[in-house]
Formats: structure tokens, sequence, C-alpha cells
């Protein structure tokens, strides 16, 4: 304790989070069966299960079966879509918990994809600042992506992505059978963030994608599982990883930069895959024009993304004016993750100049046609 000129009394403490989750993932086809034994450990009071209007439908019901004989189980849901990723559907989820008498002791289930999982996280991590969490993705994009993470948040106005917190699940079950109710457009949006681990850490894995047959449940399987493998060998590779530093080399942000800008810009157009996969390509020319990877790779990953029907036509809200301000012209520069080789994950986590941008974003549009 010091005193100041002004007699004022000064005190500090240090804040650290010591401890350590962790988190059991199950993959496989089938996994879902696995729930009860895999719940049971939590010892919960309550079972809250949060899905959208959409997913209640096809499997509230069933997977509160597999519960309702052990446990006081309740179903809560939210209208789907990205643009209901918001703090006030949080406020409703929070409600409806509570409502129903939700403990420190109770588990929150997140059924769905990857606004479900982010919303529900998000309040997981706030509720009695913690309670425990279990992620059962129901599409292929959260399969690869939301569920097995610690990022939870939803967006602002603006900003996708702007208001979050960090909290582990306790629990990941991912059950390709689930997949068998999307689209080809909605399986192939997982496939984005797959495609992405591959680009950046294991070529084989691309190649392995581009001749894959979506249709088996066994191949969504070990897609789901290695996607995962390499999202896990990067964090371990990466020990500053949940620092609060500014300088991390996240190659799992490659592309994210302007494909969040690209969902903001018109939400609910472009699935979350097809956003990255655009900004993949800009921001690895961008890189090409820093002199940090060759044109070759720029072109052979835009070929990739193309064959596995990635890069959706952009309609004509994508104006450079509207991207370059939506990227530079609301706060500091961003970081963006560059690679400098394709299969490398040796990132660079870098500012790019305005004007380098502009040339990237300018060229891309022009040759989109």
């Amino acid at each position: 304790m010091t005193k100041t000129q002004a007699d004022i009394t000064h005190l500090d403490f240090e804040f650290k989070k010591t401890y350590t989750t962790q988190v059991e993932v199950l993959v496989g086809v089938g996994a879902i069966k696995e729930l009860p034994k895999a719940i049971a450990r939590l010892k919960p009071d309550k079972i809250f299960i949060v899905c959208d209007t959409n997913i209640a439908e096809l499997y509230l019901e069933d997977v509160k079966k597999l519960l309702s004989d052990s446990y006081e189980v309740y179903g809560v849901t939210h209208d789907p879509k990205e643009s209901n990723k918001k703090l006030e559907t949080v406020a409703e989820i929070s409600t409806e918990f509570f409502a129903h008498g939700g403990s420190t002791q109770s588990v929150i289930c997140t059924l769905g994809g990857g606004v479900t999982a982010n919303m529900v996280g998000l309040f997981a991590s706030i509720a009695y600042r913690g309670v425990h969490l279990i992620n059962i993705p129901t599409t292929l994009m959260s399969q690869v992506d939301s569920a097995a993470d610690v990022k939870h948040s939803v967006n602002s106005e603006r900003i996708k992505n702007a208001i979050g917190s960090y909290k582990a699940p306790d629990i990941v079950i991912i059950d390709p059978n689930f997949l068998k109710s999307l689209n080809p457009r909605g399986l192939r949006a997982g496939i984005g963030e797959a495609v992405k681990h591959g680009l950046s850490q294991d070529m084989e894995f691309v190649n392995y994608l581009l001749k894959a047959d979506y249709s088996d449940p066994e191949v969504l399987k070990h897609i789901a599982a290695t996607t995962i493998s390499l999202k896990i060998d990067h964090w371990k590779h990466s020990p500053g990883m949940w620092n609060d530093t500014k300088l991390v080399r996240r190659l799992t942000h490659l592309g994210h930069v302007t494909g969040k800008i690209f969902e903001m810009i018109h939400l609910d157009y472009l699935t979350h895959g097809e956003a990255i996969s655009h900004g993949m390509v800009i921001e690895t020319y961008a890189s090409h024009l820093l002199g940090h990877i060759d044109m070759e790779s720029v072109e052979k990953m835009r070929s990739v993304l193309q064959q596995l029907e990635l890069l959706y036509p952009l309609d004509e809200t994508y104006t450079v004016d509207t991207i370059m301000d939506r990227t530079y012209g609301e706060s500091d520069p961003p970081l963006f993750a560059l690679l400098t080789e394709l299969g490398n994950p040796h990132v660079l986590s870098t500012e790019i100049p305005a004007e380098v941008y502009r040339e990237a974003v300018s060229w891309y549009l022009s040759s989109r046609g």
C-alpha cells in the first residue's frame, strides 16, 4: 500500500485463472446414445436442452427421451438464423433457465448449429459464473468448428462476434446421423472450416475432401474427427492461444477477418463456410502482395474452394468501399492470419496496410466472374 501526493490510497492485486477443464469429445455414428452415461458424471439436478425451432421439430423430443427417465429435462427454443445471434436472445434463454429453477448444478445442452452453440455457450459462461455445458452439434459446421471450441459470442449491430467469453464444454457428442437433415449447401458450409485446416495444416486432407462421398456417415465422421484433431494439434503448439495478447499466431483465424465482415454485410446470405472461403482467397492474395506466399498457391487455394462449391456468388452489396469501411473504418486495424505456404501451420499474425487490402479486395471482386 502506498500513498500518492494527493493522499489517495493506491491498492492493486493480481488475477489469474488457474483451473483446467478436460473436455470429453465423442465422435461416431450413433454417438448420441452415449449421452446418458456421459452426463451422469456431472450429477445434474436439472437439464436444459436449448435448440432453435427447426431443430426442435426434428430432434428435441428424441434427445429428451434419452434423459427424462432419470432427470428433470426442459426444452428451450429460440428463432433460427444468424440475425438472432444477439444479446436479446441470450436474455430470453436466461429467463427460461431461471424460471424453471436452473442452478449451479444444472447442465445446459446445446442441440443445433453454431448460432445455438455460441449463444448458449455465452450464457453458460456467465450463469452463476459458469455452469456445466454439453454440446450436441447437428450441422457439419458446428461439428467441425464451434462445438469443440471454447469461444462463445454474439453479434453487435455491425460487428460479428463482438460480445463474448471463453468457456470449455464438459462434453461434446458428435453424431453424423444428425446431418441427414442438411441440404447440400448446408453440408458444404462445414467443409469450409474443414478445408481451412487442410489448407493450413495438411494438404493430404484437402485431397481427401475433394474426393469424399459426403453421403456416407463414416466419411463425415472421419472429416469431423480429422478436423478436430488438427485443431487440437494447433492448440498444443500454441501455448499462448488464450492469453489476452494481441499477437496470437492462430491459424484458425485464417479467412475470418474478411469472412465475418462478409457475413455482416448481408446477414444470412452466405453460410459461414462460404464467407470464410471468400476471405481465405482475399487474405492469401494480400499475403502474396506482401511477398509472403507465391501466386501459384493463391490460385491452388481458389481452385480447391471452387471445386468444393464454397465460393458462392456475391451479390451487389459486396463492394470495395463497403468492405473497406467495415474493415478499417470503425476501429484499430485488424490482425490477420496469413499463410506463407499451403499446408504449413506457421502463420503470420500481422496487420495488412489498407492500400494492400484494398488491392486484394479489388482483384477478387473483379475476377469473381
